[in-house]
């Protein structure tokens, strides 16, 4: 292997592993969501309380603008490689903290405020986490492979959400329910700081992105104001949140809400529906770095679009064998629609860099991302459990799904194709 190849393998592997790690802490309260309703609430109605575990799922969410506001800055105007190692370490210090956090019985209404600060923290941390690497991937990736490059920064995405899936799963095949609940779903958050501070090492040891060191040492790393950024690329920012509504919602819901989904409908058991879950991520992670080499040949805007529509397709016959109550059926609905998912999802990250200039890319991407997340994606869980009780139909997610998916197909539209357009010149 050559010294630039060693280089590119050092910085695919920071941008994985660290956003992998990162997305592990996070990801671990929605798949622990109804652990926390009956431990932190002060409900003896698993519903009132696993509403409100999911409310402060989502109040995570509207922390991410303002991570994306610090990050942005700090980003655009100190590096990529700053940004980043800062916000792993901001995901490290709260997960830890939630991972010994004593319950409404012992501490009263301590513990919901103290569960919800956590989360607000995690929320700042993440809201600068996953574009960043989208930038630092592709200032670092050679010209014709910047959207498979991009597209690792999902598999260290997707490979966090595994991880914690698989970690939830294994836990619940090694300790009884009972002990899960009393004790055993702290160690996962424990191993989160671990986990956090490997990654934060890995980052302290990669370079700087070649695009940000020439910005440096041309002067053009000056500081742009966050609204002047949205006054001059408001149409862009318009596109891309609207874009993004689809992805993040069926990121939350097929990867997140599903197993409580499967479990509390009856569908599935709480193992079998982590454990599914748990393969249709696998399904979804390896398919990725395929789906970005396809939109480096073809472009970004036809997986963007029909793998929407192929998605939205195969949703509707996946609920009907939700409902067969047979676990192989499951399985293979919930891998079928990772299959669409991972095509669909693959170019995301290249045309949100390639439509901004580098001095307000971690900024600009930033903004539309966590905006659309924020609104959308957070939400996601509370909705479809809401939605789910109050038409007392299992099929209100689906329609939840092909409505945003609709919403976010016309956006795509809009767009330009932006696969041989030289984003990464200084402009």
């Amino acid at each position: 292997m050559s010294s630039s190849e060693s280089k590119l393998t050092h910085v695919v592997a920071a941008g994985v592993i660290g956003n992998s790690l990162e997305v592990y802490d996070y990801n671990l309260y929605g798949y622990y969501a109804a652990i926390f309703a009956t431990l932190f609430f002060n409900s003896d109605n698993l519903l009132s309380g696993l509403l409100a575990s999911y409310g402060i799922f989502a109040a995570g969410f509207i922390m991410r603008p303002v991570g994306a506001l610090i990050f942005g800055y700090i980003g655009d105007r100190w590096g990529r490689k700053k940004a980043l190692e800062l916000s792993i370490l901001l995901m490290a210090i709260p997960t830890a903290l939630m991972g010994v956090l004593p319950g409404y019985v012992t501490i009263g209404l301590l513990a919901p405020l103290l569960l919800t600060t956590f989360r607000l923290l995690q929320g700042v941390a993440v809201g600068g986490e996953l574009v960043g690497s989208f930038s630092f991937l592709i200032e670092h990736a050679p010209e014709n492979k910047r959207a498979f490059f991009s597209s690792w920064s999902l598999v260290g995405t997707f490979g966090g959400k595994l991880w914690a899936a698989m970690t939830v799963a294994l836990f619940a095949y090694l300790f009884s329910e009972q002990s899960l609940k009393d004790w055993a779903w702290r160690i996962p958050f424990f191993l989160g700081l671990v986990f956090a501070f490997i990654g934060y090492r890995i980052r302290l040891n990669v370079s700087e992105t070649p695009v940000f060191q020439e910005m440096k040492r041309n002067g053009s790393s000056k500081r742009v104001s966050a609204i002047e950024v949205v006054r001059r690329y408001k149409m862009q920012i318009l596109q891309l949140f609207l874009m993004t509504i689809v992805h993040t919602v069926s990121v939350y819901l097929l990867f997140i809400y599903m197993p409580i989904f499967l479990s509390t409908t009856g569908a599935a058991p709480y193992f079998w529906a982590v454990t599914s879950t748990a393969l249709s991520l696998a399904v979804t992670t390896a398919l990725l770095p395929m789906g970005g080499l396809l939109a480096d040949r073809f472009g970004r805007k036809p997986f963007l679009f029909w793998g929407t529509v192929f998605l939205i397709a195969l949703a509707f016959p996946s609920f009907y064998l939700f409902e067969t109550r047979s676990i192989p059926l499951i399985v293979l609905a919930q891998c079928a629609m990772s299959v669409a998912f991972a095509l669909m999802h693959a170019p995301f990250p290249a045309i949100y860099v390639e439509l901004f200039p580098p001095h307000v890319r971690y900024t600009a991407t930033a903004i539309a991302y966590n905006l659309s997340t924020a609104v959308f994606g957070g939400f996601t869980p509370l909705l479809c459990t809401w939605l789910v009780a109050y038409t007392d139909s299992h099929f209100a997610p689906l329609y939840w799904l092909t409505a945003v998916g609709i919403v976010s197909s016309l956006a795509v539209l809009t767009l330009p194709e932006t696969k041989t357009e030289p984003k990464l010149v200084l402009n």
